[in-house]
């Protein structure tokens, strides 16, 4: 009976080892390419495009990931013009898409990129689901 008790504490430290060593790694770093790859297919499904408007739709979605990522490295000196300048960039996509997609489409894909905004920065900061610790706000 205590081989049996110890192998199944052995078993679970184990279990939880390996679970945490898990959550450290570290995320695989996608290429502007992969990203658009990714986003188009999800885009594909969520907006029933047609295999045409799903060409399209690639290609504006590698460029927008390559200008972004372009940006996101001169961010680093010059924050403010940065953002600007992303923002040029979303807006650009978005008249792009405008072209492409129908009326319908184009709704449901501001929808979309909106709901992905307001999940982006529920993420961030302070999380309003959880009341402020008394001694101040939580550490991170």
């Amino acid at each position: 009976m205590k081989n049996l008790l110890r192998f199944m504490i052995l078993g679970s430290l184990l279990i939880l080892t390996t679970i945490s060593l898990r959550a450290q790694e570290p995320k695989e770093k996608l290429t502007a390419a992969e990203r658009a790859s990714k986003i188009t297919e999800r885009m594909k499904k969520a907006l029933n495009l047609t295999d045409e408007q799903a060409k399209k739709v690639l290609a504006v979605n590698q460029d927008f990931a390559t200008k972004m990522e372009k940006q996101r490295e001169l961010n680093r000196e010059d924050r403010k013009n940065g953002r600007d300048e992303m923002k040029k960039i979303d807006d650009d996509q978005d008249a792009r898409m405008k072209e492409i997609l129908t009326t319908d489409q184009y709704k449901t894909y501001l929808e979309l990129k909106e709901r992905r905004k307001n999940n982006e920065r529920q993420g961030k900061g302070e999380r309003p689901d959880r009341p402020e610790r008394p001694d101040g706000p939580e550490p991170k």
